[in-house]
């Protein structure tokens, strides 16, 4: 689309009076309210308002630029009309009049200040930015200048959260533009703006990481970096968002080692060659990168060791601790172009740093420190778990994780509090576009590349493994918002054995802590284990998660335990015996060994519902199961796990009032086998002659 044509004003008074009149009727138009243009406006719903908005914005565009010397209602209205639709606003639409008009009203917003006019302005501003980085093109040097530090001077002196939050996005945005040549501007601009009025976390996360992805000017990396780990440091508590640290740490790296990629596939060279020594338009590697971020973190940490007291020393480590650990995940899960063996000694030396770290927090945890609690420590290992399982790590590491959890039982409410924050900081980062509904309960599916993120993963098992020896403790809201939605998706998948483990662990530390929700999870849980065996599950495993599923139901509601118990019964009856063939070690029949090994699950059932009512009607449709089983050596195999059941011979028995029935009836069930045995062997010697 081409830019719009300029008109020329005419009488400032008169036309100030034509707009007002304009503007009411296009807000009523579009159906925006008086006194809500800054808030969500609502979008154009057919083409012709589609249509419609495109005269509108080219017209208000028009009206600001030959009116932004003469008048102050007429751009600031058209203005808030530009601003509140950016998302409509093509890159040619930005010409240098435009500019040059927004900058005059910047210089004079600014010098009042109008915050309203700025929060618009940097609106405007950080859209350009971006609509430049989209297309790759670069802007004249005079007019970055000016709206660089235009934004720049907002951030030291407005303090707004849209206008901040505007500066920060369009800065970053910034990073690289000109050659480079603002990049040590835009670093003391945000570095400033980071230690008097910062915006909102996730966006300085952001904006940080593009920037130290992007740049490849030293003294700039550095200065914001260091910037970056003081504003992480000077936050009150760390706890449930201290992911966020390890994780732009980790992007930065990760982002550094993809672009180099790209632009070698780009230029179609295998290999790019880091060549040491300052040179104008170089590009920073990766490797270069890695370094210079490790070695800033050790600068600044030991800066913290002289300078400050015991407890803001301790804080300085931590934070060390967690920016390290998201650069050297970067580094096992990321290799660069041309640059294995570098690679493989920075990786090396920081695993041989973070250690020592650890094991100087652990022993410095053996002293009390009221400024550093148990959700500090918690969170710290959470994030590190990643590194910490490839590393030769330590009794030292296990007993201080072990003894901060043992503090957080004593304190349920603390604990409820930390275990939401942390299950919600480590599924934030996705949003769910496919779920399973659970009664009233809604479940994410993940996508496989979601699920099979290792650093997800690792966060994952270990609050799970925290997590189960406290789940009596936990709150019913807690497992029903944060903790289940992140543990459902690993219930199916295999995708990684230690968790898919830990989380079959932790739902059945909830059946075993009998909480209310065990009870809506009963039905779909007996689905998961029985639909997952035996591609998922072994048989000891099936049986063991069965049965105590079932002991957990009868203590609390014996009807919801026998429907559980029924869900066995239809996949068994599903699995026809008239397939079965006559002997157990014939590959390609799955149904009877399937069959038979559900049999002896349904058996165990018999020891939890021995005390209720149910009891009877189970004992009689075993009885009809087991007399059905046309293979021999299967029923061998169920009476088998039917006698060890009855007597007790495997661990707990029956109760005794079951016990009396259950003896009376297995003699029974063995006479009917052993005569069913006989005919067998009779038919088989006919079949013979």
């Amino acid at each position: 689309m081409n830019a719009p044509r300029r008109m020329s004003p005419s009488n400032v008074y008169l036309n100030e009076i034509c707009e007002r009149i304009r503007l009411g009727k296009v807000f009523e138009e579009l159906g925006i309210k008086e006194g809500e243009e800054n808030k969500s406006v609502p979008k154009p719903s057919d083409p012709e308002q589609v249509k419609f908005l495109g005269r509108t914005l080219s017209l208000s565009l028009l009206t600001l630029v030959d009116f932004a010397d003469d008048s102050a209602f007429i751009p600031a209205s058209n203005l808030l009309l530009l601003s509140a639709y950016h998302t409509h606003l093509p890159l040619s639409w930005f010409t240098s009049d435009l500019l040059s008009a927004t900058t005059h009203l910047g210089n004079g917003a600014l010098a009042v200040p109008d915050v309203g006019t700025l929060a618009s302005l940097t609106t405007l501003w950080s859209v350009w930015v971006r609509r430049l980085r989209i297309a790759g093109a670069e802007p004249k040097e005079r007019q970055i200048h000016e709206v660089v530090g235009l934004m720049r001077r907002c951030l030291e002196t407005v303090r707004d959260e849209r206008v901040t939050r505007n500066c920060w996005v369009g800065i970053g945005a910034c990073t690289g533009l000109a050659h480079g040549a603002l990049d040590s501007v835009l670093s003391t601009a945000l570095t400033h703006s980071l230690s008097s009025h910062p915006p909102d976390t996730p966006i300085v996360d952001a904006t940080v990481s593009h920037f130290l992805r992007i740049t490849n000017n030293k003294e700039a990396l550095e200065t914001l970096w260091r910037a970056h780990l003081t504003f992480w440091w000077r936050a009150t508590r760390l706890s449930a968002e201290a992911a966020r640290l390890t994780r732009a740490a980790e992007a930065v790296l990760a982002g550094r080692v993809k672009d180099e990629r790209e632009a070698c596939e780009k230029r179609g060279r295998k290999e790019v060659t880091e060549k040491p020594g300052k040179k104008e338009g170089r590009v920073m590697g990766p490797a270069d990168a890695m370094e210079l971020l490790f070695t800033t973190i050790e600068r600044w940490q030991e800066d913290g060791n002289r300078e400050e007291g015991n407890g803001d020393a301790r804080w300085k480590n931590t934070v060390a601790m967690l920016a390290a650990g998201g650069l050297i995940r970067a580094v096992q899960m990321n290799t660069p172009i041309g640059h294995a063996d570098r690679w493989r000694q920075l990786r090396e030396s920081s695993e041989d740093f973070l250690t020592k770290w650890l094991g100087n927090m652990d022993q410095s945890n053996s002293e009390e420190d009221d400024e550093f609690n148990d959700q500090d420590v918690l969170a710290i290992y959470v994030n590190l778990h990643f590194i910490t399982t490839r590393l030769s790590l330590f009794t030292a590491y296990k007993d201080t994780v072990a003894a901060a959890a043992a503090h957080l039982r004593d304190r349920p409410d603390e604990l409820n509090k930390w275990i939401s924050q942390a299950f919600h900081a480590c599924g934030m980062r996705f949003s769910h576009t496919h779920t399973l509904f659970i009664y009233k309960h809604a479940y994410p599916i993940l996508p496989h590349h979601l699920l099979t993120a290792p650093g997800h993963q690792h966060r994952l098992v270990f609050l799970l493994n925290l997590a189960e020896p406290l789940a009596k403790l936990l709150d019913d809201s807690v497992l029903e918002r944060d903790v289940l939605p992140l543990l459902y998706p690993y219930l199916t998948s295999s995708v990684n054995s230690e968790l898919f483990e830990s989380a079959h662990m932790f739902v059945l530390a909830v059946f075993a802590a009998k909480k209310p929700i065990a009870k809506e999870l009963s039905s779909v849980y007996a689905k998961i284990i029985i639909e997952g065996y035996p591609t998922l599950l072994t048989i000891d495993q099936l049986r063991t998660a069965y049965t105590s599923m079932i002991q957990s139901l009868v203590s609390t509601d014996d009807a919801l335990a026998w429907l559980t118990v029924q869900h066995l019964m239809l996949k068994i009856e599903s699995l026809s015996p008239s397939s079965s063939l006559e002997t157990l070690s014939d590959p390609d029949d799955r149904n009877l060994l399937v069959r038979s090994h559900l049999l002896i699950t349904l058996v165990d059932q018999l020891r939890p519902l021995s005390a209720v009512g149910f009891f009877r009607t189970l004992l009689a449709r075993i009885h009809e199961l087991v007399v059905a089983e046309p293979n021999s050596m299967a029923r061998q195999v169920v009476m088998k796990g039917v006698f060890e059941a009855i007597a007790g011979a495997s661990g707990e028995g029956l109760s005794e009032v079951g016990k009396v029935e259950g003896v009376k009836w297995f003699l029974n069930l063995n006479k009917e086998v052993e005569k069913k045995g006989a005919m067998d062997v009779i038919d088989s010697l006919r079949g013979g002659l």
